[in-house]
């Protein structure tokens, strides 16, 4: 029997009140007025942060969150997010490419440097893709490869295996840092989302798996996007609301269902709904980035204009709070440099401000670039040389 801690038992009466209140909005409407989350092209969900100097790697809505200053823009985007549903069912269906070389299943193949790109980016779009780095002489790789090989052929190709021979294919070891062994690292969207070190049980990895792969209540948002984009908002949010209920493990729906508040501009409800999620839900890394942004977004609603906080600086540089909320001024604005430049003086000056409010904007704000780009690498090597 599981049992329901503090917080998630708060997730579940939020939710609760939240689908009253739709309901009783929906009645007073009707009174007046008669396998896998992949998406496709799902840039195009929020307009996101940053401008279009970014490079075309930059990551998708689903890792960045949503940009304050085009919340209304969410509509247009939406239709992508019901390919959900779509690309999970033909996941499942189709046959994935196949390697050149001997495969143990269906579901299990032997990656090599000329088929990785086919074998495991290409198909890491259509689901998970969990790439077993192992060696003949690692004796743990050996008590790994069975308890892999049986998930593999339990989820029934929700998920491809892919092993590669670290001492056979060095470069593809080189390419991903592979420094011990076994290492499972998982691809989706032909990005690595996660990976595990060492010999994991069972019951950890189909943990892992179940982050990933698609499960039913999926296609609950997909019914409940595509109703919010036919513009029955209120449905939408409630269709979330009780899919929550259903599965409250399922990350992806609190996910979906801050950045629908958000998109309504409705920023303290969003707030309420991250802060009652149980800490394995805040932590997974959709909705960490989510509550990021969101924080950003919301010191800037309480900041005051951009010019009264420079000029509070120019008379007072050891201000933290007039510093921390230009950052996020600047934020909101797209002026990625002004936001860093603040966020770095608060690493070099009052690492105490805001429980260290400076590195973790800026590890925040590196997200939302997407890891990438001149900016980004500049800053993270003034940052490192801050802390050290």
């Amino acid at each position: 029997m599981s049992v329901v801690t503090q917080p998630g038992i708060l997730y579940i009466v939020l939710v609760l009140i939240l689908s009253l209140e739709r309901w009783i909005c929906s009645l007073a409407l009707r009174r007046h007025h008669p396998h896998h989350r992949t998406v496709e092209s799902e840039e195009a969900l929020v307009p996101a942060f940053g401008r279009t100097e970014r490079s075309a790697r930059t990551q998708s809505i689903w890792d960045r969150g949503i940009h304050p200053k085009r919340l209304g823009a969410i509509g247009r985007g939406l239709p992508l997010i019901l390919s959900i549903s779509a690309v999970h069912q033909r996941f499942a269906r189709q046959q994935p490419r196949r390697a050149k070389s001997v495969t143990r299943s269906n579901h299990i193949y032997e990656g090599t440097r000329q088929n990785f790109v086919e074998l495991v980016l290409d198909n890491s779009s259509r689901g998970p893709v969990l790439v077993n780095f192992w060696a003949e002489w690692a004796g743990p790789c050996h008590r790994l490869f069975p308890v892999l090989a049986t998930l593999a052929n339990d989820y029934g190709g929700r998920f491809l295996l892919v092993n590669v021979n670290t001492d056979e294919e060095k470069a593809v070891a080189t390419e991903y840092g592979v420094k011990s062994l076994p290492l499972v690292k998982v691809f989706v969207r032909g990005k690595v989302v996660e990976e595990v070190h060492g010999y994991q049980p069972e019951p950890d990895l189909r943990r892992l798996i179940d982050r990933h792969v698609t499960k039913p209540s999926d296609q609950r948002i997909a019914d409940a996007v595509r109703r919010y984009q036919g513009g029955d908002t209120e449905g939408g949010l409630q269709l979330l609301a009780q899919a929550a209920l259903e599965d409250p493990a399922n990350f992806r729906i609190p996910a979906v269902l801050g950045k629908l508040l958000m998109a309504q501009r409705r920023f303290d409800e969003a707030e309420n709904l991250f802060n009652g999620l149980p800490a394995e839900l805040r932590e997974q890394p959709e909705i960490s980035h989510l509550v990021s942004h969101l924080g950003f977004i919301q010191v800037a609603r309480s900041a005051p204009d951009r010019a009264a906080l420079e000029t509070r600086l120019a008379a007072d540089p050891a201000d933290a709070e007039a510093r921390h909320q230009l950052a996020a001024v600047a934020l909101v604005e797209d002026d990625y440099d002004m936001a860093l430049t603040q966020l770095l003086e608060l690493v070099r000056h009052d690492r105490h401000y805001g429980d260290d409010a400076g590195r973790r904007g800026m590890l925040a704000v590196f997200k939302l670039l997407g890891d990438d780009g001149e900016l980004v690498e500049r800053y993270r090597a003034l940052m490192y040389s801050a802390l050290h």
